[in-house]
């Protein structure tokens, strides 16, 4: 809440001082409004001033950690002051730092990249004439647009906000008497121009400090050359999963020697990092922005947990996440295991590249609300539930990557996603065995496409529940004759329908006679089941949407959808609230799907009574 609501007020009055820039010199009034800052305010990140004491936590001497830094790769922004007055020049934006402090010693920091999609656009062009800097000023943030021309920079012998690495002097934009104060300050540190904006707050409740930092770079600067090396101020080089957890942090490169990363044999009480939770059982990396971890050039390096409820790796509320050359894993009993090798919550900006992510993980990767995902010449295999598993999430690419050995259940699971690409990769010898699941289980609006992907020696009943869009592919795959009791196959007349209910009610009843019956059956069996049984009533319910759709007029037709929608969002609703006591164990997906089932089968009553029947 804090962190949203400071992001909210320090950005907006950011935005409100340039605005008022516009007013020096010769300027065009800036347009438009900024807009919702949430998806900035979800990134927690360290200033950079204070990259390198506040993210390494603990160090060499914290119960033997064995880490090596690399100094020489730290931000040019931790410099000592520079002795160059010289700030002529044109100037490229590289990242944005927020920084805030509350009374009660809270402390919240964010950093975005230039080239990242939520960064603004801003830049400098500064020409000194007659012993004067007179400046150009582009700054353009979502809907917001500024532009400042011909503005006399005035020189002040004070540093820009408290804490600058340059104590020594700055500069301010010139305005007239009738202007309010103009806050946002220039300074220069090394090779970089810091423009600076500091901002209080305070009321009955609570009340901070802030200051919003942009640094540029002059246009030829070689370092722009490979901007993405920009996002690390720090390289460590690590050789145990102790060392590893404790090294987490913003704008940081870690690097792995050969070895196996045992997430589940990590002495008690030896991870102390703010970006690290610990649950008891597992590890979630929190909050962090720029973080790489790559395998040392030629090492095998394998994570692991041993934990079967757990996944390997999670990631909460991260952005701009590096995986490079690892391996990643369950050191588990195949059957045993509910956790996947990847989850990701709430992130943006990932990339896994040259990796491999086997089971027994229920999937080699499950996310909810994860934005911006790349996956390049990565592995994914012998998974016990299916490949991916993702939610309300999009901008998913996968390349070069290789599928193969999965079993059981739906291969790939989506729902509320928008443009996913496959290209380029296998799906081989995956089987599902699990009744009415799908090679891709969808939304109705989901947006999936295949491009010269390759399909040999997978096994199922049923490709897809909806299209999917298939470019130059190629499919081998053994379509079984479905025992199913919905297929996919064309709905004649409304007695097909009635009919197919019918049957549904009768496969529940089988279903429901084998989950309570005295054979006592584990959890994975139990999940199973009870997956059957929604995905019974979702295929059926998706049959009569695509009957009804060609039978009713178009005002009736647009009506239902609304009601549709809003039952959507009920229902998974319903289903997750049910589910929370459970959050976490083996039970989650037995309780999802089991409410999942029941409001379904509800609602194809009512759609068959209401528009069937009658």
């Amino acid at each position: 809440m804090k962190r949203k609501e400071f992001m909210k007020k320090a950005v907006g009055c950011l935005i409100a001082a340039l605005l008022i820039t516009g007013c020096g010199g010769n300027t065009q009034n800036s347009q438009g409004n900024t807009a919702d800052q949430s998806k900035s305010s979800e990134n927690v990140s360290e200033s950079t001033e204070n990259t390198t004491d506040n993210d390494t936590d603990s160090s060499a001497e914290d119960g033997g950690n064995s880490v090596t830094t690399d100094s020489e790769k730290s931000t040019e922004a931790q410099a000592e002051s520079s002795d160059s007055d010289d700030i002529s020049g044109k100037w490229v934006l590289v990242y944005t730092s927020y920084h805030s402090e509350y009374k009660d010693g809270d402390v919240y920091d964010n950093i975005t990249m230039a080239q990242d999609d939520e960064a603004l656009n801003a830049s400098f062009d500064i020409q000194e004439k007659d012993g004067k800097y007179i400046t150009n000023h582009k700054y353009d943030y979502y809907e917001t647009t500024l532009r400042v021309f011909g503005n006399e920079l005035i020189r002040y012998e004070e540093p820009a906000y408290d804490g600058c690495a340059n104590s020594k002097w700055c500069y301010g934009f010139s305005g007239s008497e009738d202007d309010d104060v103009l806050k946002k300050k220039l300074t220069r540190v090394d090779d970089m121009l810091l423009t600076a904006y500091e901002y209080s707050y305070e009321d009955d409740e609570y009340g901070y400090s802030s200051v919003t930092t942009d640094y540029y770079l002059r246009e030829d600067s070689p370092k722009l050359k490979d901007q993405d090396s920009l996002r690390y101020f720090d390289t460590v080089t690590v050789d145990n999963a102790e060392s590893l957890l404790n090294e987490i942090g913003n704008n940081k490169k870690i690097i792995l020697k050969a070895g196996v990363y045992n997430m589940s044999g990590i002495p008690k009480n030896t991870v102390g990092n703010k970006y690290v939770q610990n649950s008891g059982y597992d590890y979630t990396i929190s909050g962090v922005s720029n973080l790489a971890l790559e395998a040392e050039d030629g090492a095998e390096v394998q994570i692991v947990i041993g934990e079967a409820y757990s996944p390997v790796l999670n990631f909460d509320y991260c952005s701009n996440v590096r995986l490079k050359g690892l391996t990643v894993g369950h050191e588990v009993e195949p059957g045993y295991c509910s956790g996947s090798v990847l989850y990701f919550q709430g992130s943006s900006g990932v990339k896994v590249e040259n990796c491999k992510l086997y089971g027994s993980g229920t999937y080699g990767i499950e996310a909810d609300s994860l934005y911006n995902l790349e996956v390049e010449n990565t592995d994914i295999y012998e998974c016990t539930y299916g490949m991916l598993s993702l939610r309300n999430s999009g901008n998913l690419s996968f390349n070069n990557c290789k599928f193969h050995d999965c079993r059981d259940m739906s291969m790939i699971c989506l729902s509320s996603m928008y443009s996913i690409t496959f290209e380029n990769c296998e799906f081989t010898d995956n089987v599902i065995n699990s009744n009415n699941c799908y090679f891709v289980e969808m939304s109705e609006y989901d947006d999936v496409i295949f491009k010269k992907c390759t399909f040999k020696g997978n096994e199922y009943n049923n490709f897809s529940n909806y299209n999917v869009t298939m470019e130059d592919c190629s499919v081998e795959d053994t379509e079984r004759v479905s025992g199913d009791i919905i297929t996919m196959s064309d709905i004649n007349n409304s007695v097909d329908l009635v009919d197919l209910y019918d049957k549904a009610v009768a496969k529940q009843s089988e279903l429901d006679k084998e989950i309570n019956g005295d054979k006592v059956l584990d959890q994975q069996t139990l999940n199973s089941l009870s997956y059957e049984k929604f995905y019974l009533w979702d295929a059926l319910i998706n049959k009569i949407w695509s009957y009804l759709g060609g039978t009713l007029s178009e005002e009736e037709m647009e009506q239902l959808t609304q009601e549709q929608r809003k039952w959507i969002n009920d229902k998974e609703a319903a289903a997750q609230e049910a589910a929370k006591p459970f959050e976490g164990g083996s039970m989650e997906l037995m309780i999802e799907y089991g409410v999942g089932a029941e409001w379904t089968q509800k609602r194809v009553e009512y759609l068959i009574d209401k528009y069937i029947r009658s």
